[in-house]
């Protein structure tokens, strides 16, 4: 567990979350900027999370890692990647207080999100 916040800003080379496959739970995770990331793999052992903000990702094409059995976040916030086509990767996320998803140009689907049963702010 972290017991603050993890910040990844500007990284263009960084393609792989693999170290933090042991972070259980964060108060957020900002990932921005990270020109060569295509996934979200690694992140699969989240289980509680404040808010995941991800942003200007040219390359992210998908939210696979996120798929864990159950996840309850806080936030999650999806906006300029470009690539990204659909929400699929979020199955394991049961509970959100808000999800923002803005300039998403590719984006084709919002099915991913099947699972969640408790909504308490906006969509």
């Amino acid at each position: 567990a972290l017991s603050g916040g993890l910040v990844i800003r500007y990284c263009e080379s960084l393609s792989s979350l693999g170290g933090l496959m042991n972070v259980t739970s964060a108060t957020g995770i900002e990932i921005s900027g990270a020109g060569q990331l295509t996934s979200l793999g690694g992140l699969g052992g989240l289980r509680n999370i404040g808010c995941i903000a991800l942003e200007s990702n040219p390359a992210l094409r998908s939210l696979a890692g996120l798929n864990s059995s159950s996840i309850q976040v806080g936030i999650l916030i999806l906006r300029h990647n470009a690539k990204l086509r659909s929400l699929h990767g979020c199955e394991g996320i049961s509970a959100l207080q808000n999800l923002i998803v803005e300039f998403n140009d590719a984006l084709e689907s919002g099915s991913g999100l099947g699972r969640l049963r408790n909504v308490t702010g906006q969509l």
